[in-house]
């Protein structure tokens, strides 16, 4: 640990827990002056209905789950995964719309999101129940896949069937003032020989919306999760029998307020992360407490609007990581903080082009000496986003994305990723979409000299029957190169799947 590393320490916790009370404190005395100048939440890529308000706001969870395909990746960081807009495409933005001719009738097309995001025609969205003031929509999905290369290694790959089961349920209050979602999910997956790489993924979340009055609104969200890191992560321990698994909870608060053109939030963040145990083949048991710890951030967020769909935005966020028992093992401390700044611009061109920039700096510090900082250019953010629509049915989505942040491998500091990303969405017909999907990533390990250049490939196909039941089926082939001896693999994924819906 680095001279004076416990008192820095024990000051960052009273810092940071005095940073917290004062930040709730001037929100709570600040509502009336910043009445006086702002007037109502600014979400300009962003549907306003109360459903889908915490929608930018939720704590991008770091999980993609997959689908029913049996592919679930879990990439670990130890900071609070980002991007300056969560789901900036994922709502119903005001912006440009069109007329489709489409058996004799007008549809309205929202040019400004892609043809999969977009709701779907009358007769297949689900209408769910109703449960006193709240609708329900319970979801089921069982699926069946072949991964070729189970345990993501170089020589000697595993291939194996997985067999998948993901239900879900969540309740959406149907109120006229303020707004309360509740949720639970599950994603299961058995395989048929490799036993020990069975998962049982589960978690539970609630989030609401107070409308304190005309342009004050309160976010909170809370959830928790119990999940796995994939095989191939650069967390994984390699030398466990069954995948690594842990416990995670969140806490959200945020108050956002504006007036016309100008638009301000302020939040805090709580995330605190819980590694289990795990095993050896030879039944040696591997100390993962090493790796629990809790991530505090506060932050800050300023947007500028003169038209429905386009802003320009700055956002600011202190991060502070603490990990409980960081050095059991020897290791080195991994207590770290940082922040993240970001400005950002977002604009809808020609009604069918939507598109957002924005570059930033986000370094961060550790306590140990062994561990370098991230910061200079491994320190620097940034990104491209845009969306295409050349005809109502077909949508080319492009991403560039620079980022950078802590992990929980060995002595290395962390990671700085550079991601090039390119689909394309194309519905055939009211009933059948169908996507692909290319994508470049390149891994610098920060205090290493281990690059990894990893290309996906990915095509698929939704089927919807009708509003109950939709079939699903996808290919993925995954290659990664590095420089480090072993790291190297290749992996084929095919799957089909059904979804039951109500």
């Amino acid at each position: 640990m680095a001279p004076g590393g416990k008192g820095r320490r024990s000051r960052r916790s009273v810092g940071r827990v005095g940073g917290v009370a004062l930040l709730v404190g001037v929100l709570a005395a600040s509502g009336p002056a910043i009445g006086q100048s702002l007037d109502r939440i600014t979400d300009r890529g962003l549907d306003r209905g109360r459903d889908r308000a915490l929608e930018r706001y939720r704590l991008d969870r770091a999980v993609d789950r997959g689908r029913s395909q049996g592919i679930v990746v879990e990439r670990y960081s130890v900071s609070p995964a980002w991007t300056p807009d969560d789901n900036r495409y994922g709502g119903r933005p005001a912006g440009a719309n069109a007329l489709l001719r489409v058996g004799g009738k007008d549809l309205e097309v929202d040019f400004t999101r892609s043809v999969g995001q977009r709701d779907r025609p009358e007769g297949v969205n689900p209408q769910g129940g109703r449960l006193g003031s709240f609708r329900v929509f319970p979801r089921l999905s069982i699926g069946g896949a072949y991964d070729s290369n189970v345990y993501a290694v170089e020589d000697d790959p595993d291939g194996d069937f997985v067999a998948t089961i993901e239900p879900s349920v969540t309740l959406r209050s149907d109120w006229k003032v303020h707004a309360l979602n509740l949720g639970a999910r599950g994603n299961f997956g058995r395989y048929a020989d490799l036993t020990a790489q069975n998962y049982a993924d589960y978690g539970f979340e609630a989030d609401g919306v107070i409308e304190v009055q005309r342009g004050t609104e309160i976010l909170a969200s809370a959830a928790f999760d119990h999940g796995h890191i994939g095989r191939g992560s650069p967390d994984d321990v390699n030398a466990s029998e069954s995948p690594r698994t842990f416990d995670r909870s969140t806490a959200y608060l945020a108050l956002s307020r504006s007036l016309g053109i100008y638009a301000a939030t302020a939040d805090v963040s709580a995330t605190w992360m819980d590694f289990n145990d795990g095993e050896t083949v030879a039944g040696a048991n591997i100390n993962h407490d090493d790796d629990d710890h809790v991530v505090v951030s506060p932050g800050l967020r300023v947007g500028y609007s003169q038209a429905e769909g386009d802003e320009i935005y700055v956002r600011a966020r202190y991060v502070d990581s603490e990990f409980f028992d960081p050095t059991a093992d020897g290791g080195p401390d991994r207590d770290n903080w940082g922040f993240d700044v970001i400005v950002g611009a977002v604009k809808t061109f020609d009604a069918v082009w939507r598109g957002e920039v924005f570059i930033g700096y986000a370094p961060r510090y550790f306590e140990d000496d062994r561990l370098e900082p991230i910061q200079g250019i491994d320190g620097l953010v940034g990104g491209l986003n845009v969306v295409w629509n050349p005809t109502a049915r077909t949508s080319v989505l492009g991403n560039i994305l620079q980022s950078t942040g802590p992990t929980v491998s060995g002595d290395i500091s962390g990671i700085a990723s550079t991601i090039v990303n390119l689909g394309i969405e194309h519905e055939v017909s009211r009933a059948v979409i169908v996507n692909g999907n290319v994508q470049y990533i390149y891994d610098d390990f920060v205090k290493s000299d281990r690059e990894d250049d990893t290309f996906q490939f990915r095509l698929g196909a939704d089927y919807t029957m009708n509003r109950y039941i939709t079939f699903d089926l996808g290919y993925n082939f995954t290659s990664r190169d590095s420089n480090q001896p072993g790291s190297d693999y290749d992996r084929h994924k095919a799957g089909i799947g059904i979804t039951l819906r109500y």
